[in-house]
């Protein structure tokens, strides 16, 4: 394993074995940010100078970025850090860039998932949102926050609503409540996160409080936006209402296979479970879509 880790979920940050390396001030934070999000492609000079100073740069702003490559190299090498005529660039190892264990854990959760395996996606997408320290790129420069904090945000929130299908998959609705309560919150026009809060607080005996949430989103949806909630909530609004059996928790939990009797074949122990197919009907995913606000996650039904 490499001994030196770069970090952008959260401040910005450089460790060799362990121990953090100085990096001065938000600038020299802000353009090795900006290298890092390039993944080792030519991030170029005004697009750092624009990260730095937004729309009003000073007349030294190209010196300014050359300055702080200069210190960059001398920290991590000249091996790394990578110049093009209008550019540089910054390689990493495989594993070295937060960015890089997220986006892999990730995706390997949601393979799992897609699989009916719910019980390692949800360990593994677990795993990929407890890489987040706090806010990305906390003590960047504001320009560079504006820039791509959002998008970061948006990805998190993803990983986030796909741990929570494969949660309620699991039958773990009682114990979800708090966590998507919190979740509502704080995002109130994100459906997703309201639809399975509404389908937890349904399973768990609560359907009252499940229409409440409803409610409140609608008004939240009309007061902000004059906006109707998505179809997808409605249907499962009026799922609720007509208490259909669709909604109900799976008999078992989804997880990973179970011989068949034919040694080296496996079959998904998913595929024993009776989920009714309406219920992919009512609940759309939408994990990793920037509109995740307007669409809550879909649950396959077993084959």
């Amino acid at each position: 394993m490499s001994e030196t880790e770069f970090r952008v979920l959260g401040p910005i940050e450089a460790l060799r074995r362990g121990r953090r390396v100085p990096l001065a001030g938000p600038k020299r934070r802000t353009v090795l940010a900006a290298l890092l999000l390039g993944r080792g492609r030519m991030v170029p000079v005004h697009r750092m100078v624009r990260l730095l100073w937004g729309d009003e740069p000073p007349a030294s702003a190209g010196t300014q970025v050359r300055k702080q490559i200069s210190a960059l190299r001398a920290e991590f090498g000249a091996d790394r850090v990578q110049t093009w005529r209008d550019g540089y660039g910054l390689r990493t190892e495989p594993g070295e860039l937060d960015l890089d264990r997220f986006d892999a854990a990730a995706g390997r959760g949601r393979e799992l998932l897609g699989a009916g395996r719910a019980e390692p996606a949800a360990e593994a997408l677990r795993s990929a949102v407890d890489l987040w320290r706090g806010p990305a790129l906390a003590d960047g420069t504001d320009p560079l926050i504006r820039a791509e904090a959002d998008h970061l945000e948006e990805l998190r929130l993803a990983a986030v609503a796909d741990r929570l299908r494969a949660e309620l998959d699991l039958g773990r609705h009682a114990e979800l409540v708090g966590e998507l309560t919190g979740l509502v919150r704080r995002y109130p026009l994100r459906e997703a996160l309201r639809g399975q809060l509404m389908l937890a607080l349904h399973r768990s005996g609560r359907t009252a409080d499940g229409l409440r949430v409803y409610r409140e989103g609608r008004a939240e949806l009309a007061a902000q936006l004059a906006l109707e909630p998505g179809r997808d909530l409605r249907r499962l609004h009026r799922a609720m209402l007509a208490d259909d059996p669709a909604l109900a928790a799976p008999s078992a939990p989804r997880v990973g296979t179970v011989p068949d009797g034919h040694g080296s074949r496996a079959r998904p122990a998913a595929r024993h479970l009776q989920v009714l197919p309406q219920l992919c009907e009512l609940i759309v995913l939408s994990a990793g879509d920037p509109s995740l606000h307007r669409s809550i996650p879909r649950v396959k039904s077993a084959q």
